[in-house]
């Protein structure tokens, strides 16, 4: 889970959710700039001429969401490959540490329960990744989700690889650098600081993940990002030139919709403060927030973006991405709107949409 709080001027951070649809984005975008939406006297004509003449120039970057996920299992090599393959400018994964030192790229902060499978059940422990040992990790087969899982049902199309493991973030540089030079690697460090039971220590995880970057000479195609702005900080403090995307979302929506979670009993301003490590924002925008920061990218659940949100972020040089989408014509909204990244389930789909031989913004 992942949560921000609108109360804290804009909202900052936590559960990944992209069930709004994109007429009423659009509503929404409309509303946020004052405008109102009225029968049109005007020809259809005249309206796609002016949309024509106006849209913007080029793509976003194209960023694979735990790798093509729509179409193989999230956070496997074969997801990263596919997406490589498929052209993807970017892929964004999660990363955690396990108790021996290694980083690990996994979503939750345990084994994803309708993935991982040993000997033929689906039994996957309820013991942090960080309490497991990566062998023990290893131990589990996560490439077939397990059969009328509400995981099975949102990826249709996805096609099963038995054997796969968990891999680790030196695995997929390794698979990165041999496929390409150019390819983006968007690091997203998993922690939650007011839930230490489960999460990693900030400060070490910074470390690790600076550390095997440097190991790994990596730090020219990578965006670390986070919603624990602390750890941000912490990888600044490590390495200043190592580019960060800070994430947010509404922490209200959020909560509402964590069901049986001790999230749902959660204070969001407690949740707020933890993660970002402010005590409010001061009468301050999150654009000048995350401009004092250090950030170059702000990465914000795509339905909570504003046209307030996109100037001001334009106007101070503050990169834009957008999470997470796999509907083409949204994405196409977001971009002529100024959103300069896509994170997508699926960039096959999105390559439907925009011409991977064009070029993307600057």
């Amino acid at each position: 889970m992942r949560v921000t709080d609108p109360s804290c001027e804009s909202g900052v951070i936590v559960q990944h959710l992209s069930f709004y649809r994109p007429a009423l984005l659009a509503m929404a975008l409309l509303a946020s700039a004052g405008m109102t939406m009225q029968a049109s006297a005007r020809p259809e004509a005249e309206f796609q001429d002016d949309f024509g003449h106006n849209a913007r120039q080029g793509r976003p970057l194209i960023v694979a969401h735990r790798g093509a996920s729509g179409l193989r299992v999230e956070n496997s090599l074969s997801a990263f490959r596919k997406a490589l393959e498929l052209g993807a400018d970017g892929l964004e994964t999660d990363v955690q540490l396990t108790a021996d030192g290694q980083l690990v790229l996994n979503h939750d902060f345990t084994l994803n329960a309708d993935l991982a499978q040993k000997n033929g059940s689906y039994s996957a422990p309820q013991t942090p990744i960080k309490s497991m040992m990566l062998a023990d990790i290893r131990s589990y087969d996560i490439g077939t989700p397990k059969p009328g899982t509400a995981y099975a049902a949102r990826h249709p199309d996805l096609v099963p690889t038995p054997g796969e493991k968990v891999p680790t973030l030196a695995e997929l540089i390794d698979l990165m650098r041999a496929h390409d030079d150019r390819s983006i690697l968007w690091l997203e460090i998993k922690s939650m600081p007011f839930m230490p039971e489960v999460s990693g220590d900030p400060v070490q995880l910074a470390q690790s993940v600076v550390d095997t970057l440097h190991a790994q000479d990596f730090t020219a195609r990578v965006v670390v990002l986070s919603f624990d702005w602390n750890v941000l900080r912490e990888v600044k403090k490590r390495d200043p030139s190592i580019p960060l995307a800070f994430l947010s979302s509404n922490v209200h929506r959020a909560l509402a919709h964590a069901e049986n979670s001790p999230l749902a009993r959660a204070d969001p301003a407690m949740i707020t403060r933890s993660m970002t490590g402010l005590n409010g924002f001061n009468g301050r925008s999150i654009v000048d927030v995350l401009k004092e920061e250090g950030a170059a990218w702000w990465d914000q659940d795509y339905a909570d973006f504003t046209l307030h949100d996109l100037t001001e972020a334009q106007e101070q040089g503050l990169r834009l991405g957008a999470w997470t989408l796999d509907d083409p014509g949204t994405a196409r909204l977001l971009f002529n709107i100024g959103i300069d990244a896509i994170t997508t389930n699926r960039p096959d789909i999105m390559f439907e949409e925009f011409d991977p031989q064009v070029t993307t913004p600057e």
